[in-house]
C-alpha cells in the first residue's frame, strides 16, 4: 500500500508465495466516495494522511491508516487485515464525524477498488436471475471488452441476482474479491484499458449514509486476493478465507436433518411430529426440523403467514409445548430445530400486548407492500434499523429459545423492502444498510448468548447467500425448488465453487418425476444431496419398512463420506450440471482442506457405459489409495496422474450415480497411470 505521485491511496502490488511474479497495480485511488457532495479521496485535496497502525493477534495482522478531511472534519480509518492460511486481504473502513461535521451524508461508498492486469470475470448468479441470464447459481464467464463496461449488483439483498463474489483471469492466475454483505452491493468493471489495466471498483450502490458526531459509521467488509490459474485454486483460496477470516476455526457440522415442510406444510400437530421423529430416528437423521406452521394461525397447508409475529406453540396442535418436543429429540439422539420468520409479521397481530407495534414496520413511500395498498397487505417487514424494533425481536427470541431449548434455529426470510420510515433513525436511502447492520446485531448476539446455537440461512431460497451471513450461520437454504436432482446438483456446485459445500441445504422429497419408491431415483435423489448438508421432508406412513431401511443405508453413506473428507470443498470436474438435466455427465470432487482426502461423485445419464474424469487440486508427488464407498479397493495412483490422465469409472449402478473415495497413501512410486472403477 502507499500514496501514489497525486498523493491518492492505491494498492501497489499483490503477489503470492510459489506464484509466476507479482502483480503490478495500477494507480486507481483504493477507496472513494461522496461526503456533504464532496468527491474525497484519500490523501488527495485537502483529505490528509494522518497515521499509521499496525497490529498482530494470534494469526491476524491488521494495518490502520488514518486519513481526516480539513474542510468537514471527517475522519476515516481505513483498515486492511491478513490471516494466517488464507489467501484474501480484508479491507473496510470507518467514518467517524469532526465537530464540524454532525449530520454529514456519505454516498457512492466505495468497499475497494483497484486497477488490474485482467481480461474477463467469473461470477456465480444468485436466486433470481432469469433465463437470460443464465438461470439461478449459474457460473458465468464473460470477457472483458477494450474500453469498455460491465456491472453486477443488487439493490435488495444480497444475492437475489448476483453473489457478492467474483474473479477475474489475468497473466499471473486469477484476482478475486467481493464483500461480506447480506444487502444492497454495485461491482463494475470499466477496461482494460490501453494499458491491459481493467479498473475493478465495489461499493454499496446507491445508499447514503449519515455519519454524526460520537456514533462511527463502519462500512461492510471487502475482500480481495490473487491466486492460481485453476478454477479449484479459486475454490481453494475462497474456502481458506471464509475458514480462517470469517469463520474464525466455527467448522461447519453439516446434520443429516429431517424437515417437515415439503411434506406436511403446515398441516402438523404434535401427534405427526413424534410420529415422524420416531422414524427419522430409525434412519439415522441427526437433526429434526419443525418447519412453519407450530404456532397459531389458519389458512391453507402453504399458508405459513397466518399468525406470524406470535411467537407462541399452538395450544390446540401442540399442547405440551415445544420443548416437550426438543426432550424427545433428544431422548431419540437427535438436536432439534425450529422454524422462525423474525424479520416479518402478520399485520393481524400487530399492537397486540406484547406484540410488535406498527411503527415498527418497515414501510417504502408509505406501504408496507409496494404492491398493495396497506388495508389490502397481510403481512410486513419488521425494520431492524430502528432500535427499538431490534430490541423486541432480540427479547421474543431469546424468550423462545430459552422455553423451547431447540439446537437450531432456521431463519427464514420471504418479503424485503429498503424502509424509508423516517422515524427509524436512519434516512430515505439508508434503510436498507440500517436493516443488515440490524440484522447482524441481532446474530451477532444470538451467537454471544448461545455460542453452540445452531442457525440456518434461508431467505426465501438464497436471496440472501454472501460471506457477511455466513459469518452468523452455519448452513443455508438454496432454494425452494429442491428437484429433480439434476437441479440440485447444478446449484450445489455453482455455489460450491464459493461455499463450503457442508454449508449448502437441500431436501430429498418424493417428487413426481423422481418417486422416492423407485431404487434408481431414491439412490439419485440422495447422492445428489449428499454432497453438501443432506435433508430429507417425508412422510413415514407412505414407506414400508423396506423403503426405510434402505434410505437409512443411504445416510450411512453419506455419513461415511463426510468422516472420510472432513472440512472438503467442492472442485467442478466436468461442466457443471444442466438444470433441466439435460448433461450426459457431470462430476464433482469433495477435496478435504485439512487431510488432503477425496470423494469422486459422478452422474451419468443412461448409454453413457464408461467415462474419464480428471482430479483436481492433489498433490502431484502423492500415491493415492483408490476404493469403492463399500472399502472395496480399486489400486493406487499418484495425485500428478489422477489428475492428468484420470480415472476411467465403468457405470454399473441403477441411479446412474458413482461415489469414489480417494486416500492418501504416502509418496509416489511407480503406480499405474489410470485406474478403471
Amino acid at each position: 500500500m502507499g500514496l501514489s505521485s497525486t498523493g491518492a491511496l492505491v494498492t501497489q502490488g499483490l503477489a503470492r508465495t510459489g506464484s509466476r511474479g507479482e502483480w503490478k497495480m495500477g494507480t486507481a485511488a483504493d477507496f472513494t466516495f461522496v461526503a456533504g457532495g464532496r468527491r474525497l479521496t484519500p490523501g488527495q485535496a485537502g483529505f490528509a494522511f494522518v497515521e499509521a497502525r499496525v497490529s498482530s493477534a494470534d494469526a491476524l495482522v491488521e494495518l490502520e491508516l488514518v486519513f481526516a478531511d480539513s474542510a468537514s472534519g471527517l475522519r476515516v480509518t481505513r483498515h486492511y487485515t491478513c490471516v494466517q492460511e488464507s489467501a484474501a486481504i480484508e479491507a473496510w473502513s470507518v467514518f467517524e464525524a469532526g465537530a464540524s461535521g454532525d449530520g454529514l451524508t456519505l454516498g457512492d461508498i466505495g468497499i475497494w477498488r483497484l486497477a488490474v492486469p485482467v481480461t474477463s470475470i467469473d461470477w456465480v448468479n444468485g436466486l433470481q436471475a432469469t433465463d437470460e441470464e443464465g438461470g439461478r447459481f449459474t457460473i458465468r464467464h464473460r470477457a472483458l471488452e477494450a474500453g469498455g463496461e460491465f456491472a453486477i449488483g443488487s439493490s435488495g439483498r444480497a444475492s437475489e441476482r448476483f453473489v457478492p463474489v467474483a474473479w477475474f483471469q489475468g497473466a499471473h492466475g486469477t484476482f478475486f474479491g467481493g464483500l461480506r454483505w447480506s444487502g444492497a452491493w454495485k461491482l463494475s468493471v470499466t477496461g482494460p484499458a490501453a494499458s491491459g489495466l481493467a479498473t475493478i471498483h465495489l461499493t454499496l450502490g446507491d445508499t447514503e449514509t449519515t455519519v454524526r458526531r460520537g456514533t462511527a459509521v463502519e462500512g461492510p467488509h471487502g475482500f480481495f486476493g490473487v491466486t492460481g490459474p485453476a478454477p479449484a485454486d479459486v475454490t481453494r483460496a475462497l474456502q481458506a478465507y471464509i475458514r480462517q477470516g470469517v469463520r474464525r476455526g466455527r467448522l461447519f457440522e453439516a446434520p443429516v436433518t429431517y424437515n417437515t415442510w415439503f411434506a406436511y406444510g403446515t398441516r402438523i400437530d404434535e401427534r405427526v411430529v413424534r410420529r415422524e421423529m420416531e422414524k427419522a430416528a430409525r434412519m439415522g437423521v441427526e437433526l429434526f426440523t419443525v418447519d412453519a406452521g407450530w404456532y397459531a394461525g389458519g389458512g391453507g397447508v402453504w399458508d405459513f403467514s397466518s399468525g406470524l409475529g406470535d411467537w407462541r406453540a399452538d395450544p390446540e396442535r401442540f399442547p405440551s409445548g415445544l420443548r416437550a418436543l426438543s426432550d424427545r429429540a433428544h431422548e431419540l439422539g437427535m438436536q432439534f430445530g425450529l422454524w422462525i420468520e423474525p424479520e416479518r409479521v402478520d399485520l393481524a397481530t400487530v399492537d397486540a400486548e406484547g406484540l410488535a407495534g406498527e411503527r415498527m414496520l418497515a414501510t417504502a413511500g408509505g406501504r408496507f407492500d409496494p404492491s398493495a395498498a396497506n388495508g389490502e397487505a397481510q403481512t410486513a417487514q419488521i425494520c431492524l434499523g430502528d432500535a427499538e424494533a431490534r430490541a423486541w425481536v432480540l427479547e421474543a427470541l431469546v424468550r423462545l429459545i430459552d422455553e423451547a431449548r431447540p439446537d437450531y434455529l432456521k431463519w427464514d426470510n420471504n418479503f424485503w423492502i429498503n424502509c424509508d420510515r423516517a422515524s427509524h433513525g436512519h434516512g430515505a436511502k439508508d434503510g436498507n444498510f440500517a436493516h443488515v447492520k440490524g440484522l447482524y446485531a441481532i446474530l451477532g448476539e444470538l451467537r454471544r448468548r448461545y455460542p453452540a446455537l445452531v442457525i440456518e440461512n434461508c431467505s426465501g431460497g438464497g436471496n440472501r447467500l454472501d460471506l457477511g451471513i455466513l459469518e452468523f450461520t452455519d448452513s443455508a437454504w438454496m432454494d425452494d425448488v429442491t428437484a429433480p436432482s439434476a437441479h440440485v446438483r447444478h446449484n450445489l456446485q455453482g455455489l460450491g465453487r464459493i461455499f463450503p459445500p457442508a454449508y449448502l441445504l437441500s431436501f430429498v422429497i418424493d417428487a413426481e418425476a423422481e418417486s422416492i419408491h423407485d431404487p434408481g431415483s431414491r439412490s439419485l435423489g440422495f447422492r445428489s444431496r449428499m454432497t453438501g448438508m443432506l435433508g430429507l421432508t417425508l412422510r413415514s406412513s407412505d414407506l414400508g419398512d423396506e423403503e426405510l431401511a434402505e434410505m437409512g443405508k443411504e445416510i450411512a453413506a453419506a455419513k461415511e463420506v463426510r468422516a472420510a473428507v472432513p472440512v472438503a470443498a467442492e472442485l467442478l470436474l466436468t461442466d457443471q450440471a444442466r438444470a433441466d438435466g439435460a448433461s450426459d455427465l457431470d462430476a464433482v470432487e469433495l477435496l478435504s482442506m485439512t487431510t488432503g482426502a477425496a470423494a469422486v461423485f459422478a452422474y451419468a445419464q443412461a448409454g453413457v457405459d464408461a467415462y474419464r474424469v480428471r482430479l483436481a487440486g492433489l498433490d502431484a508427488g502423492l500415491r493415492y489409495r483408490l476404493s469403492t464407498l463399500a472399502g472395496q479397493p480399486l489400486g493406487e495412483a499418484t495425485g500428478a496422474d489422477l489428475m492428468d490422465a484420470g480415472v476411467e469409472i465403468v457405470n454399473t449402478s441403477d441411479s446412474g450415480s458413482s461415489i469414489l473415495l480417494v486416500t492418501p497413501a504416502g509418496p509416489a512410486q511407480a503406480v499405474g497411470a489410470a485406474v478403471r472403477r
